[in-house]
């Protein structure tokens, strides 16, 4: 029973590790869209000049 909820545990810890993980790349890939957008909006601007 305790070996069980020491699993338990470890799998819980897991599960949070990749949760973070993925929300990260989530983050990080969104970063990397605004950028782009960013800079197609500023070319956008320049060659309006």
């Amino acid at each position: 029973m305790h070996d069980g909820i020491d699993r338990m545990k470890n799998k819980e810890l897991s599960g949070e590790k990749n949760t973070s993980e993925y929300l990260l790349s989530k983050i990080q890939m969104a970063i990397a869209s605004t950028k782009k957008i960013q800079d197609l909006y500023k070319k956008q601007n320049e060659s309006d000049e």
